[in-house]
Formats: structure tokens, sequence, C-alpha cells
């Protein structure tokens, strides 16, 4: 909650300290008590040489969590070691390679470094893993754009998605991203004007969109 400005307070820092602080005394070497630290560390400070203490602590004890190597794959990204962000990231992968999110986060880091036709891939595993999610998909067309400046693709998936009544506010948050990404300014202004609250989080239109991206973590 205080990481993602949700309540940004010191009252609510100071409740997640009460709460580490207690949990260090009760247990300071169990596993999951030393996780947690970390993310004290990570969320509430963004103090990223205490947290990764914290997380390699973590790995002698686990050295299979893929929590933890996921979590120094986020840290290091954040501190722009890209190459140890990946091998982290995929390391988490290949401990627990159901996880649709650190599949998302090898595309993001892909994406983020421009290495477009990897990051294609990457969307397309993340893709499989997270079935009938538009969102997600409409990552790997996005990425023909990105990387050759063809938008055939992309107007082809949309024109063949017919969605649900559930996906139908994500579809149009895409359709206007989309607008905005190839610079069609009149119909983004025109879905902005027609929808001036579309917000594919909104719980009434879809549950829990996996929480991998570079922007949350």
């Amino acid at each position: 909650a205080y990481f993602d400005e949700e309540d940004h307070s010191p009252e609510r820092l100071a409740q997640a300290k009460a709460a580490i602080d207690t949990a260090v005394r009760l247990a300071p070497d169990d596993p999951d008590v030393i996780e947690m630290r970390g993310n004290y560390y990570y969320y509430g400070y963004r103090d990223y040489v205490r947290a990764a203490e914290q997380y390699q602590r973590l790995l002698r004890l686990r050295p299979n969590s893929a929590d933890a190597h996921a979590q120094l794959g986020y840290l290091y990204r954040r501190q722009g070691h890209w190459g140890e962000a990946l091998a982290s990231l995929r390391k988490a992968a290949e401990l627990d390679p159901r996880d649709g999110g650190h599949a998302q986060s090898i595309a993001d880091t892909l994406q983020s470094l421009r290495r477009f036709d990897e990051a294609a891939e990457a969307w397309r595993h993340a893709t499989e893993l997270a079935a009938g999610d538009l969102f997600i998909a409409s990552s790997v067309p996005l990425m023909a754009f990105y990387a050759r400046g063809t938008t055939q693709e992309m107007e082809d998936w949309l024109k063949s998605q017919i969605p649900v009544a559930a996906d139908e506010t994500k579809l149009l948050y895409v359709r206007r991203g989309w607008a905005r990404t190839r610079g069609d300014w009149a119909q983004a202004v025109a879905m902005d004007r027609e929808h001036p609250y579309l917000d594919p989080w909104d719980d009434r239109h879809w549950t829990q969109h996996a929480k991998g991206s570079v922007d949350l973590v």
C-alpha cells in the first residue's frame, strides 16, 4: 500500500515497521520473515542494498526460492543492472515455470532493453500461461510495431477479437492505447470523450492482472 501510494503516509510505514520488528523478534531466522524484511526495505524505503542482503540471506537458506530470485531481479532492474536482472528473473522462471508473473517480468525486461523479437517470444510464453488475458496477448503483436514499425500485426489481432462482456473494458483500453501508440490522436481523443472513466483495473470488469510488470515492481 505504501509503495503503490495507496496510503503513502508515515503512519502506514510505522505499521509496517512494527509488524516486521515483531516478526524479527519472534523468529529472526525464519525464511519467510527474512523475505518480508527484504520486502520492507524494498517497498518501504527503496533501500536496495539492505533488501538485497535479506534476499541473498534467504537464498542461502532456500537456494531454490523462485520468489527470492524474482525479487532480486526486480531490484537489479531498478538499479539498472539489466544483465543481472534478466538472469535472476530467468532463474525464477526456471524454478517456477508455471508462474505467469515471472514470464511477464522477463518479457517486460526484454522490451525495456529494446530486444523486441525476443520480447515477442517471451510475451507469447506469458500468454500461454495466462490464457484468455487480452492485455497480455496484445503485447505480442505490439512488439512487431516496436521492432519494425509495422501496424498490420496489431490491426489483424484487434480485428480477430470478439471479447466476452467481462473483457470489453480491457479491449477498449488496448484499442485506446494502440491509437495513441500509432499516433491516431483523433481516435484517441474520441475514445477519451466516449469513455472518460475507462479503467481496466476496475474490479467490476476484471479481477486481478498479474503484477510482474516494470511499473509495479
